[in-house]
């Protein structure tokens, strides 16, 4: 019972949260949490490290750049923190359910 009621709440939590996760300003695409159900816990993970791989390189590259100023490339590596930081607690989300 116990193990269904946090099941309950954590599902009633996630949703309340109603998370929509955005891309970076240079990504094309967004995210919604919807299309993020339809995916299997381990194609998240996936999706989360190619998030990563792609935010080192895109920063990366913004700060060698001598034509772009500084605070669009610290801007645009706080959105791809806040995108990972929100692919950590969804991924975590669907472990503490149990998915």
């Amino acid at each position: 019972m116990i193990t269904d009621l946090r099941k309950a709440l954590i599902t009633l939590a996630v949703f309340g949260m109603a998370l929509s996760l955005q891309m970076p300003a240079n990504a094309q695409q967004r995210i919604t949490r919807e299309q993020l159900d339809q995916l299997s816990l381990n194609d998240v993970i996936i999706f989360r490290n190619e998030q990563l791989r792609q935010a080192e390189i895109v920063v990366n590259s913004c700060d060698d750049s001598s034509y772009i100023d500084s605070s669009t490339c610290y801007a645009q590596g706080l959105q791809y923190t806040n995108l990972i930081a929100n692919l950590d607690i969804y991924i975590a989300q669907r472990e503490a359910i149990g998915e």
